[in-house]
């Protein structure tokens, strides 16, 4: 059987990609070894599949690893079978299995959020949606820019990793997918603009990401030094886009304007293996303790008694101490990236986390 093959015929039946997209897709993004598949009989075709994408996730200060749910798709005439939800507990394993600590996915519609929280998976990516008119200039009068206009230039990818690294928690991005992002917008007809700042020895400042639909520029992406290298690079990004109005979508970081403006799930979340998420935080806290019990009921190995203390975690299921906090795995995925006045509260230092330009 070729894999890649069956995985792209599904594709083609599952979603309403262009044959420009599809085409690129398995030919630069797809990798054999992220491929998981069910199938009705050994070297049949695959009644379900998806893709188990690596990725690392900068968090706290570490970066551990992320397993990105892509393509999840059921033949229709299999479909309603239980197939998918096979393959989906298969994948937490997997995940798992190879070291990562998170797994996560982008749901292609509103109506599966209920059905993948019945894994674990929980609404941790959120945005706070920014619109501004066709009108709007984005003025800013401080600071000298300049665009650069080869995309594709090496410094350009160095500073797209050093501006994700600026941000406290995000899906980061290889030099491999810079380059297949950078194709799909492409593909979309959007646009990226990227502003480098004379002032600062010609330094690429910021980057904005947009693409057109029903009349709408959303902007995908927006990262930057400063709030004024955010606006130029808007500024810069209008020039593709005149006489239409822009929505950036923004990572609440937790308290003021974000408790009284509606956020929207962006993606979700779920910890495959708690105790490396505990040490992350450890290490990065070391004068944090607690006492933390966790249930899972699909991954059995993180159903544990865990205690924090001077920067290490340990396993004592033999503990009879009251712990700080006793928790499902859904719970405590919210925790690890709530606020950090929620944080406070529980005890349990979090995090908000973000996702994006993830080919979705």
């Amino acid at each position: 059987m070729n894999t890649r093959e069956e995985i792209k015929k599904l594709w083609r039946e599952s979603f309403n990609d262009s044959d420009e997209f599809v085409d690129m897709f398995f030919s630069r993004v797809y990798n054999d070894d992220d491929a998981l598949l069910l199938t009705r009989q050994e070297g049949g075709a695959p009644v379900s599949a998806m893709l188990l994408q690596r990725y690392r996730l900068k968090f706290h200060d570490s970066e551990p690893g992320l397993a990105y749910v892509c393509g999840a798709a059921t033949r229709r005439s299999e479909r309603g079978k239980g197939h998918m939800s096979t393959l989906m507990i298969h994948a937490l394993e997997e995940a798992r299995s190879r070291g990562d600590a998170f797994c996560a996915l982008i749901p292609a519609h509103s109506w599966l959020y209920p059905y993948y929280s019945r894994f674990g998976f929980r609404s941790v990516f959120l945005v706070r949606d920014d619109r501004y008119t066709a009108l709007h200039p984005f003025n800013q009068e401080e600071g000298d820019y300049e665009a650069v206009d080869n995309p594709f230039d090496e410094t350009v990818y160095e500073a797209f990793t050093r501006l994700e690294h600026l941000e406290p928690c995000r899906v980061l991005h290889s030099r491999r997918d810079f380059l297949n992002i950078l194709d799909d917008v492409r593909l979309d007809g959007g646009a990226v603009a990227i502003i480098a700042s004379p002032e600062r020895d010609g330094r690429i400042v910021a980057m904005a990401w947009g693409v057109e639909r029903d009349g709408m520029v959303r902007v995908t992406e927006l990262l930057g030094e400063t709030e004024a290298d955010r606006i130029a690079a808007l500024r810069r990004l209008r020039r593709d886009f005149p006489g239409l109005p822009f929505t950036v979508g923004v990572v609440p970081r937790g308290g003021g304007l974000d408790n009284r403006r509606r956020l929207s799930p962006r993606g979700m979340c779920r910890v495959v293996n708690v105790l490396t998420v505990l040490e992350a935080i450890a290490q990065a806290h070391p004068r944090w303790r607690s006492r933390i019990r966790v249930t899972d009921r699909l991954l059995s190995e993180n159903s544990h008694f865990y205690v924090a203390a001077a920067g290490r975690v340990t396993v004592d299921d033999e503990c009879t101490d009251m712990p700080d906090l006793d928790i499902d795995i859904e719970t405590f995925t919210s925790l690890v990236f709530s606020s950090p006045e929620i944080g406070s509260i529980t005890g349990l230092p979090s995090v908000r986390p973000a996702i994006s330009l993830m080919l979705d």
